[in-house]
């Protein structure tokens, strides 16, 4: 529906989850959590640092661009968003200490200002459902005020039982860039209630005016 080469799936209940931008949209861009079993926490948040500090590294020496860690087209795609004058928040199961360093890096920063959650040493006080409770009470919205990215099942889940629309990415990691989905994503993400999947943010224009119905004053009169 949005472009002839078919990167984009609509979930059937999108048309009746349609942002209205006369209103203030909070925007959540969402990334991977640990499992919620504490039996598996420790090995988790292992195999994490072992992957995330070669990456730090990587940024901090320039051996590694940016834009290389990033699905293809997200900084546009938040530079739009921005314009837009969407309200964004990152929130990310990956310690906070490591994200709010991997976000300065990665200078995404500017985007998102305070706004920028991870996991806590206490895992009660921080999850992605706890950050869209906090968003909607602070800002006194409604669930419908909700837009979300993300490519866990959780997330899906919280935007949705929240109200919002959720659009899940379904990249395909092997070859960012490729414009194909990751199949086994895609139809877990849909299963799970995703308004959208795409697979990554090429389409960014579109993508926005698909889901943001802008109702402007009539300049009659």
């Amino acid at each position: 529906m949005l472009n002839r080469s078919g990167t984009l799936t609509i979930g059937a209940a999108a048309c009746r989850s349609i942002v209205v931008a006369t209103r203030p949209v909070y925007c959540v861009l969402t990334l991977p959590a640990p499992a919620p079993n504490l039996r598996h926490v420790a090995a988790i948040a292992a195999d994490s640092l072992a992957t995330l500090l070669p990456r730090l590294a990587g940024l901090r020496s320039g051996a590694v661009a940016p834009d290389d860690l990033l699905v293809y087209g997200a900084r546009p795609f938040l530079e739009i968003l921005r314009r837009r004058g969407l309200g964004l928040y990152l929130a990310s199961g990956t310690d906070e200490v490591f994200v709010q360093q991997e976000v300065q890096l990665l200078n995404l920063a500017r985007f998102f200002g305070a706004h920028i959650y991870g996991a806590l040493d206490d895992y009660k006080q921080f999850s992605k459902q706890l950050v869209i409770e906090r968003i909607l009470c602070e800002n006194r919205s409604e669930g419908e005020q909700l837009l979300s990215f993300g490519d866990g099942y959780v997330e899906i889940q919280n935007t949705k039982e929240a109200g919002g629309l959720a659009v899940a990415v379904a990249s395909d990691e092997a070859h960012n860039g490729s414009g194909h989905f990751d199949e086994w994503k895609r139809r877990r993400l849909l299963e799970v209630g995703a308004d959208i999947v795409i697979p990554d943010f090429r389409d960014t224009v579109a993508l926005l005016n698909c889901i943001l119905v802008t109702c402007l004053p009539s300049s009659r009169g």
